[in-house]
């Protein structure tokens, strides 16, 4: 179980230990800190199973990819080999209702030590072949998640070197005009965010024929779902809609370019681009402003900030250029949604003893490490 450090020894320069206070810092698979203790007082190791104990998203999980001090908000399980951690997580998502039930009701819950020793699971002797069975899912699952992590940093570092350092195509031929924002490539504008986004609000569920005339949306989630329901000719899939936690004002949200037809529920703000600018453009502008957090929670603070903004062929020359990309992440989303699908089914039956390994051939060396 987690024990914080001291207040003292936190810094953010990377000195000593990375500190893992709690889901905060949970990614889709490994934790991502950015806090950092000189006197850790307790430690995970590499291949750990990272727990939630605390709070509203006691039971979250994560892998430790790396050693971390552990706050009180995180524990760290570890089975007798590399594999059997794997199926301990795996029994423990089988069992969660169970075990969260021990946390209480209140508006705190919180899992003690005893209460995650306590609790029973199978451990059959082919645990291990049932952890490397699952976890095959979660690495092709994985993979998918570094991809769709490049394809969106070469996205939005594009993003930078053309909109932000002004270094895109043939700009050693344009002009550079003073503006009220200072020096901007001639053909640029100066513009409040109202003039060339629209928001179509939140507070009630959308469905997929109000968003799909509007092409490419930008959504912003302000609850803590990681998913929305997505349509395509197949029977309504769940795409995990995961990406780099921003603060939209005291809100935690998550941004998201999307390309299909989708239904929202009332936490989700939807932004759409309202000229002829493309909404990929847009979305970079406005999660620039998420993320760096240079406005407050209300849309008419948003709204009324003035920025520059490029020339619409510029912009259609970016969207041309990574709207190969997106489409690639929005299959590999598809993918994943398929594939935990198939995880998510196998899970309790395989956990349960309903569906026997034992008699399976599998090469578990490549878990080992």
């Amino acid at each position: 179980m987690g024990t914080s450090p001291k207040g003292v020894t936190y810094n953010t320069d990377g000195t000593g230990a990375p500190l893992l206070n709690g889901p905060t810092e949970f990614g889709p698979v490994h934790p991502d800190c950015t806090l950092f203790t000189t006197a850790p007082v307790r430690v995970c190791e590499p291949y750990d199973l990272l727990f939630c104990v605390r709070g509203s998203t006691t039971g979250r999980m994560n892998w430790a990819d790396r050693r971390y001090a552990l706050g009180r908000g995180v524990a760290a399980i570890r089975g007798p080999s590399v594999l059997e951690t794997r199926y301990v997580r795996y029994a423990l998502e089988a069992g969660l209702p169970s075990l969260l039930a021990r946390a209480g009701g209140g508006t705190f819950p919180n899992l003690t030590q005893g209460d995650i020793a306590s609790f029973e699971i199978p451990w059959p002797d082919s645990r291990r072949k049932i952890g490397a069975v699952l976890a095959a899912y979660d690495e092709l699952i994985e993979n998918n998640l570094d991809r769709i992590r490049i394809v969106e940093e070469m996205a939005a570092a594009l993003y930078r070197e053309w909109f932000v350092d002004y270094r895109f195509p043939g700009h050693e031929g344009v002009a550079v005009v003073e503006s009220p924002l200072g020096a901007i490539p001639n053909g640029w504008t100066v513009g409040p965010v109202a003039a060339h986004v629209r928001r179509l609000g939140a507070g009630r569920t959308r469905k997929p024929d109000e968003v799909a005339p509007l092409g490419r949306v930008l959504i912003v989630d302000q609850s803590r779902s990681d998913e929305l329901h997505f349509h395509d000719d197949e029977p309504a899939v769940l795409a995990s809609v995961r990406s780099p936690v921003a603060t939209f004002g005291d809100h935690t949200c998550r941004m998201r370019l999307v390309v299909e037809p989708f239904s929202v529920g009332p936490n989700v703000v939807v932004f759409v681009s309202s000229d002829e600018r493309p909404t990929s453009y847009v979305f970079r502008i406005l999660q620039g402003l998420v993320e760096t957090r240079e406005y407050k929670r209300h849309w008419s603070e948003l709204s009324a900030k003035e920025l520059p903004w490029a020339d619409p062929r510029l912009c259609e020359m970016y969207a041309a250029a990574t709207d190969p990309m997106t489409a690639m992440a929005w299959h590999l989303r598809h993918q994943n949604s398929k594939l935990r699908a198939v995880r998510d089914l196998l899970l309790p039956r395989l956990v349960s003893g309903d569906l026997d390994v034992s008699n399976l051939d599998i090469n578990m060396e490549s878990f080992t490490t």
